[in-house]
């Protein structure tokens, strides 16, 4: 018989009631945040170093001054997610959704942004420029058939 999928542990929210992961370390999970709906839920300072988000629902998730390095988006959908000072050194956000949702400049650090949908992203304005540098911005995301470098508005 197989065994029954865990879930990731929760910590109970400050406000909100509800139940998140704000201020966890769940470093190194690669499995339990796969394909997942977290819809809305707060991962703020959450140490998630080499954690795999992978093919998850993340709309509308907070990862405020979040832990993200080797963390792995791809093929996610975050749209309307705040990164805000989150440390994404090596972060693969391949494929990803992020229409509408906020980043630092840390995003800079991530490994890869290949197919991401960065359309009505909130980016700091001198960031702009800096990522439109970047040599992974050719690829089409495969579910809105536009090029990173297009859902940017770089030239």
């Amino acid at each position: 018989m197989a065994s029954p999928v865990t879930q990731p542990q929760q910590a109970l929210a400050v406000s909100g009631g509800g139940l998140d992961y704000a201020n966890l370390d769940v470093s190194g999970d690669t499995t339990q945040f796969v394909q997942g709906n977290f819809k809305g839920k707060d991962f703020s300072q959450i140490i998630a170093k080499g954690t795999s988000f992978r093919g998850s629902n993340l709309l509308g998730c907070r990862f405020f001054k979040a832990y993200l390095v080797n963390a792995d988006f791809s093929m996610s959908d975050a749209k309307g997610a705040s990164f805000e000072d989150t440390s994404l050194d090596g972060a693969n956000f391949d494929q990803a959704d992020l229409r509408g949702s906020y980043f630092s400049r840390s995003l800079l650090d991530s490994a890869s942004i290949k197919g991401a949908n960065f359309g009505d992203a909130q980016l700091p304005p001198k960031l702009l420029p800096l990522l439109c540098e970047r040599e992974d911005l050719d690829e089409i995301n495969k579910a809105t058939g536009e090029t990173t470098r297009d859902s940017l508005m770089c030239p």
